[in-house]
């Protein structure tokens, strides 16, 4: 029997998960194995499907997720209902099947709304988010991201405040707007540090690295990726470190260091395979090796292979690159009608997804976000001024005046109810604010009578000029 109680073993899964302690997941699965309710049977069942998730095992994990849907159901725990068909739809997203991805999530973003559950509708909305940003709707992405990252801030959750910075990092780099993908991933890093969550530690790494391959600082990415890679070998997370080694062996072509590349790749070959993503990753990455070596017909059947998977998963930015490769090693061979079917396919896509007027839509999003940041800044602003000064004075301020102007008579009143703390010990709140309220509305006929502009009230104390 366990020594605590069930909400106690909830709180400290989520604090394992958060970090990606495999072994503390264990033995709460072991504790809840005491639990004979229906309720701690779905949990368990649930835990079980996030360890999975971390394995980067799709098909287990989704297995365990149906079936503590169908307890949660049958316990009509709405809550409950709506975190899992969140989860299962970023799990259905990670295994490449987008139509029911989408349709949990939405179902998820329905119930968490209606029951006004702000921080598993945040949760839902990064991950409609993720569908948007891998079908290539960088725009949609974006502001779906910064809906969420919102609902995270407004309920304190710093864990999903991360995850969101770094997917918004991932954004930006995808859109060439490099300083701010920089920004991003460093500030997803240091939260992802000081929560001590080392699966969102190596993946800011790992996206450091990237942008700095993008911007040829070839030996700052290489120290990034292979810091992430130890982050998460020290973590036992398995399917992340063939998803960064992917990346390494990318950057290792970038830098013609072919045989590392491939090395990489043959060494994790084995992970791959449960993974989609980084199983379609490796292919491209060898494919690259074949095109650099002259053995085009390997790299097409490679790329051919690669092109299937992602059209599967309705990833378009991949789609376009699989279809340029292609097209360039049908050109290479005098392959002229692979060449125009290739190509009229890569740039039709390419200019939906990173086109002139795709990158103006996330250009005009992001400048309109900071128009309504300095709006909302400047209202918090003339606020404080109100608050504070005059209203002709405060007006003259805003409008960037240096006021001295000179005045010939000044008073300041100042008054301060004696005995105050002695008096009120012995009333309600409701009768101490009702009293101050009756006192002050007094002053405050006094000043309008004479002219008299009050400053502020702080506590017992009332403050006013003329």
């Amino acid at each position: 029997m366990s020594a605590r109680i069930f909400d106690e073993i909830k709180a400290a899964a989520s604090l394992a998960l958060q970090q990606n302690d495999l072994t503390a997941l264990d033995a709460l699965l072991s504790e809840l194995s005491s639990f004979d309710s229906t309720q701690a049977q779905a949990f368990s069942i649930r835990l079980q499907g996030k360890r999975y998730s971390l394995q980067g095992n799709h098909s287990k994990a989704l297995e365990c997720f149906h079936e503590s849907l169908a307890l949660y159901e049958t316990l009509d725990d709405a809550k409950s209902v709506a975190e899992v068909s969140s989860v299962l739809g970023s799990t259905y997203w990670a295994a490449g099947v987008h139509d029911k991805a989408l349709e949990y999530l939405q179902r998820a973003l329905a119930l968490h709304e209606a029951g006004k559950n702000w921080e598993g509708l945040g949760a839902a909305t990064s991950n409609i988010a993720l569908i948007f940003a891998g079908t290539g709707d960088f725009a949609k992405a974006l502001e779906y991201f910064h809906k969420a990252l919102k609902l995270h801030v407004e309920v304190g959750n710093r864990f999903y405040q991360a995850n969101t910075i770094g997917n918004l990092a991932w954004i930006y780099h995808q859109t060439h707007e490099y300083d701010s993908a920089l920004t991003c991933s460093r500030n997803s890093l240091e939260l992802h540090r000081e929560l001590g969550d080392k699966k969102g530690e190596s993946s800011s790494m790992v996206g450091l690295g990237a942008i700095y391959a993008s911007l040829n600082d070839f030996d700052e990415a290489e120290r990034w990726i292979k810091e992430a890679i130890n982050v998460a070998v020290e973590s036992g997370m398995v399917g992340d470190v063939a998803s960064h080694c992917c990346t390494l062996a990318s950057l290792f072509v970038q830098m013609h260091r072919y045989d590392e590349a491939l090395k990489l790749l043959d060494h994790n070959a084995k992970h791959f395979e449960g993974d989609s993503f980084s199983h379609t990753y490796s292919l491209q990455i060898r494919a690259q090796i074949f095109v650099e070596r002259g053995e085009y017909d390997v790299a097409r059947e490679l790329l051919t292979q690669a092109l299937e998977k992602v059209i599967t998963r309705n990833s378009r930015p991949l789609i376009a690159d699989c279809c340029k490769a292609l097209r360039n090693i049908a050109k290479a061979q005098g392959d002229f009608e692979s060449y125009v079917s290739y190509n009229e396919r890569y740039q039709e896509i390419n200019e939906e997804v990173r086109g002139t007027e795709a990158m103006r839509r996330v250009a005009v999003q992001e400048r309109e976000r900071e128009f309504d940041l300095q709006r909302r800044e400047h209202e918090k602003h003339m606020a404080v001024l109100h608050s504070t000064l005059p209203k002709h004075i405060a007006d003259r301020v805003a409008r960037g005046e240096t006021v001295n102007d000179p005045i010939d008579h000044a008073a300041v009143i100042f008054i301060d109810i004696v005995g105050f703390t002695t008096l009120t010990s012995t009333l309600t709140h409701e009768h101490t604010s009702k009293l101050l309220t009756e006192i002050f509305g007094i002053c405050d006929v006094a000043c309008a009578n004479h002219n008299v502009t009050r400053i502020k009230t702080i506590g017992d104390s009332y403050m006013a000029f003329s």
